[in-house]
């Protein structure tokens, strides 16, 4: 499972850096860049859930670009560190934004930050081509098969 996990958080971090490429790029629509931020500061606050540490970045955050690609760098970093020092099956108790409590085990964790990717970069796509630019394609097919 190890194994499967890193290759989507190299998946993430590969369409991540399509993405910045494209916010860097193009005057991109305001309600885009609240879903990089979104996306990137929620992917922070459940490696901090998991790692237990508390995080007091709030998850509707906003943060330029480029504090958003450091952040992404080191989100990668720990998901790794995460991968190599907690089992799959480890269950973590932590609260939510709103302080109510819930546990669920990493490996789930984990992949709902990977879903939770996904479907933010096809809200990202969709504003994209409602504000007539191009989108990027961020396909885990695409991914696999470049």
């Amino acid at each position: 499972m190890k194994n499967f996990f890193s290759e989507l958080i190299d998946y993430n971090q590969v369409s991540n850096q399509a993405l910045f490429v494209a916010f860097q790029e193009n005057q991109v629509p305001q309600k885009s860049m609240q879903l990089l931020n979104h996306m990137i500061i929620t992917h922070h606050v459940w490696n901090h859930r998991i790692i237990g540490e508390p995080s007091s970045i709030e998850i509707w955050g906003d943060f330029p670009l480029e504090e958003l690609i450091n952040m992404n760098q080191q989100n990668f970093i720990d998901t790794e560190t995460i991968l190599s020092k907690f089992p799959e099956e480890e269950v973590i108790h932590y609260q939510n934004s709103k302080g109510v409590p819930y546990e669920a085990t990493v490996k789930d964790i984990l992949f709902h930050v990977m879903n939770h990717f996904t479907y933010h970069r096809a809200q990202i796509a969709t504003n994209f081509r409602e504000n007539g630019l191009e989108p990027v394609v961020t396909d885990y097919i695409y991914y696999k098969v470049r």
